[in-house]
Parts: C-alpha cells; structure tokens; sequence
C-alpha cells in the first residue's frame, strides 16, 4: 500500500459523498495503491449508513467504527493504527480543504526530506467564532512553545515517523510540537480553506482554547525537560 488517507467522521453525513468524490477524482489520477479510512467517531447522524453504502461498490474504502464519540485525537490515532500506507494523509470530512493540497502534501514527502507536512492556511473561510478562537489559540500555543505553526488539520506523515508517537486527549493540534522533541523534520505548505456547504463546526472558543490550557502546558513541561546529554567516552572492561 503506497497511501492511506485517515478522515476522521463526526456528524458529517452530507458531506461525506463530497469528500468522498473529491479524493477518489483526485488520487485514482495518481497510479498508486491508496486507502481511504473513514473514522466514524460516535456519530449520532446517517453518516455510518453512507459510509457502508459507499463501501459497498468502493473495496479501497475502511470503516472504523467508535462506540462513542472520543474527539480527534482518538480519530488520528485509531486511523495511525490501521493504515498500511507507507505515507499517511488526514484531511477532515467537512470537504473544507482540497484535496489536490494532499498530492502536494505528497510530493513534499516524496521529494524533500522531511518525516510531516503540514497544512498552513493561507485563508479564513470559517464563521466569526471559530476564526476569534482558533487566531486567539495558535498564537497562544505558539508563544508558549515557542512554535510558528498552525493547526489546520490537512497534512501527512512518512509512518516511519510514527512509530514512537504516543498521543493523548486533545493533543492533535500538538502533533507538530511532539514530533520536534523527537528530532523529526517539520514543513508547512500554504493550503485554502474553503467555506462548509453543509453542516456546523464543532469547535468553539471553549472546546478550541480553555479546554487545552492544561494539555498545552504538558507539552511545555515535556518539551523543556527533554533529555539532553552527550556521552565524552564510555570505558569497558
């Protein structure tokens, strides 16, 4: 399996036929192997029932399946676990990003020597809310981590890169930050967001900011007490 592309799937059942159609059109241009893995997390919608029709005429398509909703962390981690690609995709199901920026995405990976791309957005097409909440949380989030990174969720990563990563709730935003402590290479890549056409956000300045205060400095604690050293010899019998 040359790619997978993790989509992590909550309450999004009239968009997921667009996201769908848009990736399909887009990766089976490619002439490589390619999964999509749809993460059903919880949904309380139709969204399983069109997963399952979709599946029934498209053999790429893998359904996980949460007995609850447990955020999108869980989603990314649950997708990590499953995909086979050597390269890894995730791209959200609100078909709020193109996915012609994933083949970008991909060919920084295959070319340049990077371990994850991620997605920066060049716009802001969401409603006032979530725009205020998610300007307000990166700068934050950077100034505490001394970061320069976004959050847009569009991106991808060699699975090589993988391997040691151990997330936790509410720690996807923080990825980039993770991967760094671990000595990875890091690139963002320009991408545009697009208005939703059906459906609500479900981030606010609540659930996008007061509820990763904690998390936030967690991942400042670990990035500052990393351990350092160099070894000057090392005696043997």
């Amino acid at each position: 399996m040359d790619i997978s592309i993790i989509i992590p799937v909550y309450n999004e059942e009239e968009n997921i036929l667009l996201i769908y159609g848009d990736i399909k059109r887009v990766f089976s241009n490619l002439k490589k192997q390619f999964e999509i893995i749809f993460i059903n997390d919880g949904s309380s919608d139709q969204g399983l029932a069109v997963l399952k029709n979709i599946q029934q005429t498209d053999r790429c398509i893998k359904i996980v399946c949460f007995d609850r909703n447990y955020g999108q962390t869980a989603a990314l981690d649950a997708g990590f676990k499953e995909a086979k690609g050597e390269i890894i995709l995730t791209i959200d199901a609100d078909s709020q990003y193109d996915p012609l920026d994933l083949v970008r995405v991909l060919e920084e990976l295959e070319h340049d020597e990077v371990d994850a791309v991620f997605g920066k957005r060049s716009n802001r097409s969401s409603g006032l809310i979530k725009s205020i909440s998610s300007i307000i949380a990166v700068f934050i989030r950077n100034v505490v981590l001394n970061e320069f990174y976004q959050d847009a969720s569009l991106g991808g990563y060699k699975k090589k890169s993988l391997q040691g990563l151990m997330l936790y709730k509410d720690t996807q935003v923080f990825i980039p930050a993770i991967l760094r402590t671990q000595g990875l290479r890091i690139k963002e890549i320009n991408v545009k967001e697009y208005p939703r056409k059906f459906g609500r956000s479900k981030y606010n300045l609540n659930n996008r900011l007061f509820t990763r205060l904690y998390t936030l400095f967690v991942i400042k604690w670990l990035k500052d007490n990393q351990l350092k050293y160099n070894i000057s010899t090392v005696i043997r019998s």
